[in-house]
């Protein structure tokens, strides 16, 4: 093979690379979320465990609802496009600023933009979270306001979608267990077992770890259920890992790419 057949290979092969990366512009996640469509809007991959986005309360079957509805917190796993009623929604994480007696973490949006591969909302506080994925793993880089001084995190292990007053409940799902351990400033463990839904069935367990790129103080509350992390930087990232068998797997699924590299690599 000469060396201007290879030279033109290369640059067909680029021009093709390059075409293809940027078509992901013509994407809109949005497509089939609102009303009876509950497709899941939010950062995603092919047959990809993760799909990490916003809880507007436990109403909503893939967890995003439109503005101005609030935002409970972002979880990591969620159902796209059943049809039926809520399903999964664990592992819940919630950035705010403020004390440790605060019971109500939910935020107001006040802007939110989506792409393939990405979701970015602002609260009205002035958090700006931004998601992206992997397979297995969930990447967060969130930006809290340079004026306040305690930029914090808050970690459920308890939530999930579709909570009823009423037990057993068709198509409601139902809280079985669950524990968050902190195993040091870097990183959190636990789990959360949760039954029902949208297919019924027994129980389900989703193990968990989560770590940060910055140290934390860590407060474990109600029945090492939550727990509550304060950070002295106000930019974090974290990445959160799930599995199906144990919070050390969970823990091996997570990958080593930052935000941006992920990000790039899912819209190739």
């Amino acid at each position: 093979m000469t060396v201007k057949r290879i030279l033109s290979y290369l640059y067909m092969f680029c021009v093709c690379t390059l075409v293809h990366a940027q078509n992901f512009q013509y994407i809109d996640p949005r497509i089939g979320s609102e009303g009876l469509g509950r497709v899941f809007p939010g950062p995603s991959m092919p047959f990809g465990m993760v799909k990490p986005g916003p809880d507007c309360t436990v109403k909503p079957n893939a967890g995003w609802a439109p503005m101005p509805e609030i935002v409970t917190g972002f979880s990591q796993t969620h159902v796209s496009g059943t049809g039926g009623g809520q399903k999964y929604g664990n592992v819940l994480v919630q950035p705010f600023i403020g004390n440790d007696e605060v019971s109500n973490f939910e935020q107001k949006r006040v802007s939110e933009d989506m792409s393939l591969g990405y979701y970015t909302t602002t609260f009205e506080n002035g958090i700006k979270t931004e998601i992206t994925t992997a397979e297995r793993c969930a990447f967060y880089r969130i930006h809290y306001p340079l004026s306040n001084p305690k930029p914090s995190l808050f970690i459920d292990a308890s939530h999930y979608l579709g909570k009823s007053n009423i037990p057993d409940l068709r198509e409601a799902q139902q809280f079985v267990g669950a524990e968050v351990e902190v195993i040091n400033d870097h990183e959190v463990r636990g789990f959360t077992r949760i039954r029902g839904g949208w297919n019924n069935g027994s129980a389900y367990t989703v193990y968990f770890c989560l770590q940060t790129d910055k140290p934390f103080q860590s407060i474990v509350k109600e029945d090492n259920q939550k727990a509550v992390l304060h950070f002295g930087d106000t930019l974090v990232n974290v990445k959160i890992g799930i599995s199906f068998i144990s919070s050390l797997q969970a823990k091996r699924n997570i990958t080593e790419n930052n935000f941006d590299t992920q990000l790039f690599l899912l819209r190739q």
